[in-house]
């Protein structure tokens, strides 16, 4: 796990405006007409945010692969981050 001192390399948002709530429940329910459970809130306003803002996110969970496949998420493994 990384340490709080190696996570200041990355740039931090805050979240939690109304709109951003209103882009996840539509994403929510483009991805529920998939077929696709999002099983967090917050897996689904930080992928929204994401999206909406043009940011890749990092991350090594399976929750967002649907964010990527199907909403356009742009994303960095954390293999493909080391890498580089």
């Amino acid at each position: 796990m990384a340490k709080r001192r190696d996570m200041t390399f990355f740039q931090v948002f805050e979240i939690g405006s109304s709109a951003l709530a209103e882009a996840s429940a539509h994403n929510f329910r483009e991805l529920r007409r998939r077929g696709i459970t999002i099983r967090t809130t917050i897996d689904c306003m930080i992928a929204t945010f994401c999206i909406g803002e043009g940011y890749p996110l990092l991350h090594n969970d399976r929750d967002f692969d649907a964010f990527e496949t199907h909403l356009g998420l742009q994303v960095l493994r954390p293999l493909d981050f080391l890498r580089n």
